[in-house]
């Protein structure tokens, strides 16, 4: 990259050039190393793990989130996969706390995932609690945070989600990436916090100091929600009835297969992601994030016009769909132009800037050589194509100085000149 990275987030400058793939990261990590926070979206779930390993690799000390997107279609009948949903609650409960507004920091996601709606900051804010050795609230304190947090209650723990009561014992699975524990009551009193491992069922040696539990889902299942559910299910529809086993099922308090796609009508009313920002957060769209939101949009529209088009359910074995309006669970197209007008948008492109634009900027990034056509022939050494370009690229003092930028970003050194190059 160039001199110039750090003049691409001033005020003014909306298209940034010479930024390639591999190098987004890069680039954002400057931004907050400047003090700015900065929400990358990227085209699909692909790129996002290409940008959330890149910020891992390049910018290890500064706060990185990640907000996936639902892993089904648009009106499906399918929830998205429990994993996914409680790491959207954590990032999202993340956001809506004061602290991590305190420093920079980057949340990278993808256009299908701020285009989805969400709940409001205050909910979100008060759906986490924190369990430490010691508490004297008991047990029946906690298997009530577990049910307000939407945990279920099963005879033996093996997934994310689940709990188990065994006398004073306690296991539970809050999220996959944290692991499940074990808690041990003494009447009241917790005395201890094990890891266990869900597969044999053995406790792990060590004791947890604390850990931290989040809501399972973005819909909510207590009283006050279902009731919420029901009023608006029926304002939205005008019936229900036994035919409708998502209305029968959220009326007993009970999750359903796809519930997903009405919550809207759980919370009474949804935010979206850009309403937990803070505002001076940069919004940077990677090379056809643009493309991706136009299809995105056209993609829910046509699904929810496929659900209106299907003739009502008649037969014994077949389930009406009450579809929303895309409105109540997506952001319009109005409101995505608004969130792409705002002075704070970076739209990155890994070409060289072909023109003299005042709103644009160069930062000199080029794509490196992948050697296709070297893999391509299948006599051909890889290596000894690899060590001849290097050999170039020093010619020109091009090779050191990716060195020293490697270095300076991720702290490693690695030590090479050009005699170890083999000739």
């Amino acid at each position: 990259m160039s001199e110039k990275n750090n003049n691409w987030f001033a005020q003014g400058v909306r298209r940034v050039f010479g930024v390639p793939v591999a190098g987004e990261p890069l680039v954002i990590a400057e931004a907050m190393r400047a003090g700015r926070s900065a929400v990358f979206i990227t085209r699909d779930d692909v790129h996002l793990q290409q940008a959330r390993d890149g910020m891992g690799f390049f910018a290890p000390d500064v706060t990185s989130l990640a907000l996936p997107a639902w892993d089904c279609l648009p009106y499906d009948r399918v929830s998205p996969h429990p994993d996914i949903a409680q790491e959207r609650v954590q990032t999202l409960s993340a956001l809506s706390s004061a602290a991590i507004h305190n420093t920079p920091f980057a949340l990278i996601t993808t256009v299908s995932a701020v285009l989805q709606r969400v709940p409001k900051g205050a909910w979100l804010a008060g759906g986490a609690s924190v369990v430490r050795p010691g508490d004297g609230a008991g047990p029946g304190a906690l298997l009530a945070v577990l049910e307000q947090a939407g945990f279920r209650r099963v005879e033996t723990v093996y997934e994310a989600g689940e709990y188990a009561v065994r006398g004073g014992i306690i296991d539970l699975y809050p999220a996959t990436r944290t692991g499940a524990f074990r808690l041990d009551y003494f009447g009241d009193r917790l005395e201890g916090i094990r890891r266990f491992d869900p597969t044999t069922q053995r406790s792990q040696a060590g004791e947890v100091t604390e850990f931290v539990i989040h809501r399972t889902s973005e819909v909510p299942l207590d009283e006050d929600a279902v009731s919420r559910f029901r009023s608006a299910y029926r304002v939205a529809f005008g019936v229900s009835g036994d035919d409708d086993p998502l209305y029968e099922s959220v009326s007993a308090g009970r999750a359903h297969s796809g519930m997903e796609h009405w919550l809207s009508l759980f919370h009474g009313d949804l935010g979206t992601v850009f309403d937990l920002l803070p505002a001076d957060t940069l919004i940077i769209l990677d090379a056809e994030a643009a493309e991706a939101a136009e299809s995105r949009l056209q993609l829910i529209d046509d699904y929810y016009q496929a659900r209106c088009e299907t003739a009502p359910a008649t037969a014994i074995d077949q389930v009406p769909y009450r579809a929303l309006p895309p409105d109540r669970l997506y952001l319009t197209a109005d409101d995505w132009r608004g969130v792409t007008a705002g002075p704070n948008l970076r739209a990155f492109s890994g070409f060289v800037q072909a023109g003299d634009w005042p709103d644009a900027i160069d930062l000199g990034g080029r794509l490196g050589r992948d050697f296709g056509d070297i893999r391509a022939q299948p006599d051909a050494d890889v290596f000894d194509h690899l060590a001849q370009h290097i050999k170039e690229l020093t010619l020109v003092g091009q090779f050191f100085d990716m060195l020293g930028q490697m270095t300076e970003h991720t702290g490693v050194g690695l030590g090479t000149d050009t005699a170890e190059i083999p000739p």
